[in-house]
């Protein structure tokens, strides 16, 4: 990439977990009222955890794609974490406001929302991982050049 691309590529910006975490919040409340309104009420409940789990699944892919920019691994990591516990703790309210049946009845949600939850932490590890493997890498890279 060009100079020119890394200043306009969305991947080279840096977006704090909390602003994701409240961006995907915002867009998750207007599905779930959108899918309220349009949804019979046979099944409404469902749809909206569909999209509780689909915007937690969203929120996990970006965020750690997101950790690559970030030059504080660490801190991002702490903030990652905690945003998502602050964005699934929302959203499982709004799903319950919307929906009115409880996070412990919701039936299979509830393991959809564990299997994310868990996907999410270890797809952040692999890519803590990923990165601190590039950085040695470039580190012993430069040592072989002499370029220290």
């Amino acid at each position: 990439m060009t100079t020119s691309d890394k200043n306009t590529s969305i991947f080279y910006r840096r977006f704090p977990p909390v602003i994701q975490a409240l961006a995907v919040s915002g867009i998750a409340f207007l599905v779930m009222v959108i899918t309220k309104l349009f949804s019979d009420s046979s099944d409404a409940w469902e749809n909206i955890w569909i999209v509780v789990i689909a915007f937690l699944l969203f929120f996990g892919i970006t965020n750690s794609i997101f950790t690559l920019s970030s030059e504080n691994q660490s801190q991002y990591f702490n903030r990652s974490l905690i945003s998502y516990a602050g964005l699934s703790v929302l959203l499982l309210l709004l799903a319950y406001l919307f929906s009115h049946v409880s996070f412990f009845k919701a039936g299979v949600f509830k393991w959809m929302f564990l299997v994310v939850s868990m996907s999410y932490i270890i797809l952040l590890g692999i890519v803590q991982a990923i990165y601190r493997i590039m950085r040695y890498a470039q580190k012993q890279d430069k040592n072989l050049r002499n370029e220290e």
